[in-house]
């Protein structure tokens, strides 16, 4: 299984950056960057969420089930996070209704 980590780059008011970073050696090894996902958050796709009957725990998790899809479509299902998926929740929440 392939151990990844995230990080947020700067979040705008409606879509962050995350780097994918992977250990081909295990987490003790080297780095290496996978890639970049664009994760969205805009008024609209928050106003479609509230709409649906999301409060802003139900849309942390929508988030985060989005950002593990989105791994998956880039580098396969086989991984596990082995951080920064709490960093990058916490950046979108600042932009989610309270």
């Amino acid at each position: 299984m392939r151990e990844i980590k995230l990080v947020p780059k700067i979040p705008f008011s409606n879509h962050m950056e995350v780097e994918l970073f992977d250990y081909p050696d295990g987490l003790s090894g080297e780095e290496r960057k996978r890639c970049d996902i664009d994760v969205d958050y805009t008024p609209e796709d928050i106003r479609n969420l509230k709409a649906a009957g999301m409060d802003c725990a139900a849309m942390k998790e929508y988030y985060r089930k989005e950002v593990l899809q989105m791994i998956r479509a880039m580098i396969g299902p086989d991984f596990e996070v082995a951080g920064g998926m709490e960093e990058v929740l916490s950046k979108i929440e600042e932009h989610l209704p309270v």
